[in-house]
């Protein structure tokens, strides 16, 4: 075994060195840090998400708080106040539900605010909130409808399955799982039959899925299904039929049920909340299949 000692030189040209970069021209425009805008923009992050950005000007707060005492303008909060309305429809000319008061550093220009995962309209308004619980508007942004953080209420849709597509047959209501099994164990039947290039069976060409073309089943199935919707106090209790219902922060409830060729009677009850007020309404649905 041998060793080497000593001393060697290395001359490091790193790419894209300045020798080897052609200058870039550089204007000295930047973005202004504000625009003299006072206002306040409000986007949708993710269920749960909201994102707020906005700009309110000096000259704007002294102004909010000319007529306050200067103890009153000292203690002056920025606040950011969130208001919830009915989905689709949010107005100025409407109160809304306050959801929360965030306070908000004076140098700060954006934040994150997180709010609960039920489907609403919301509205982030910019003021100043005085010791008294007085907010002074400064600003106020377009309602972004928040999504939902849990699964569609929606279940009526009809998807295209693996076995439609490589089985073929009909497509919506009148196929079936039942269906499904039939044709997918012919299939696994037909692919043990033997073949190879030239030779067919006689019972007809077989398709590229290496089964015979036949006839298929024909038939038609229906299901029918009810939806009851609801609106009253987002704190009310609300029962259908002895069992607890849950209620989102907007009022509403929606239930489904599989109707089948009965009588539904379906007792609907709401408790308010201080359990001193009862409504009770009892829808009757019927279905009958000729």
């Amino acid at each position: 075994m041998s060793s080497m000692h000593g001393n060697t030189d290395y001359q490091h040209n790193p790419v894209g060195s300045p020798q080897e970069t052609a200058e870039i021209a550089f204007s000295g425009f930047q973005l202004p840090d504000a625009y003299g805008e006072d206002r306040i923009t409000l986007l949708a992050r993710e269920p749960g998400w909201v994102y707020a950005y906005w700009e309110i000007s000096e000259q704007t707060r002294e102004a909010a708080l000319a007529d306050l005492s200067p103890d009153f303008r000292r203690r002056s909060r920025n606040v950011i106040r969130l208001l919830r309305y009915a989905p689709y429809s949010p107005s100025s000319r409407q109160t809304g539900q306050r959801i929360l008061d965030l306070e908000v550093p004076h140098l700060a220009h954006s934040w994150h605010i997180e709010v609960d995962k039920e489907t609403a309209a919301i509205v982030a308004v910019f003021g100043f909130l005085t010791p008294d619980g007085t907010l002074i508007e400064a600003a106020r942004s377009r309602g972004v409808i928040v999504p939902s953080g849990r699964e569609s209420d929606v279940t009526d849709e009809e998807w295209l399955t693996i076995e439609e597509l490589y089985l073929g047959g009909p497509k919506g209501a009148g196929s079936s799982p039942l269906m499904w099994m039939e044709r997918a164990g012919r299939r696994s039947l037909a692919k043990k039959l033997p073949s190879s290039p030239g030779v067919f069976s006689p019972g007809g060409s077989p398709s590229i899925w290496g089964e015979a073309q036949e006839r298929k089943p024909f038939g038609l199935e229906v299901d029918t299904k009810l939806t009851v919707h609801g609106r009253t106090h987002p704190d009310a209790k609300v029962h259908i039929s002895g069992e607890k219902i849950a209620v989102a922060s907007d009022g509403t409830f929606s239930v489904k049920y599989s109707l089948g060729d009965t009588t539904l009677v379906l007792p609907i009850e709401a408790v308010s909340p201080d359990g001193q007020e009862k409504v009770r309404i009892t829808p009757v649905v019927r279905r009958e299949t000729f």
